[in-house]
Order: structure tokens, then sequence, then C-alpha cells
């Protein structure tokens, strides 16, 4: 049974890369960018206008990308109960 379990929790981890690889390459592009204006224009504050930056297109991308995320959320969690019975 702990194995079984330990498998599944690296299965997970994999899933979750493949499923939000997007969000995670936007989010860094977006900071890499952050980084080149922090660069060029020391003067502006990256802080306060990184943070909200980021968080509004993370949040936007999740709810773009939500419509195609949810078989293969479902077919996950199916995979979890299927483990743990």
């Amino acid at each position: 049974m702990r194995s079984r379990a330990l498998d599944h929790d690296g299965d997970s981890y994999t899933a979750v890369a493949k499923l939000l690889h997007w969000l995670i390459a936007v989010l860094l592009l977006i900071n890499v960018v952050l980084g080149v204006l922090a660069r060029i224009a020391p003067q502006l504050n990256v802080f306060a206008v990184g943070f909200p930056l980021t968080l509004a297109a993370g949040m936007a991308l999740l709810l773009l990308l939500l419509p195609y995320l949810e078989s293969p959320l479902r077919s996950a969690l199916e995979r979890s109960v299927l483990v743990w019975r």
C-alpha cells in the first residue's frame, strides 16, 4: 500500500507539471521582463508593479486554462481515489 501511494505521489507531481507548464512559462516570462525593466529603470519600484501584475496575469491565465484542465484533473482525481481504495 505504501509503495503504491508513493508512486502515485510522484505521478501527481508529473501531472501538475504537464497541466500547468503554460502557466509556469508565462509567469517566468513576466518575471524576466520585470527584471529587465528593473535594470533599465531603477527608479521604478518593480515590487509595487510586479506583484499585482504577476497576480493578475496568473489569475487570468488560470481562468483561460480552466476549461482545458477539467478532463485531466478529473482523471487524476479518479486515479487518486483508486489508489486509496
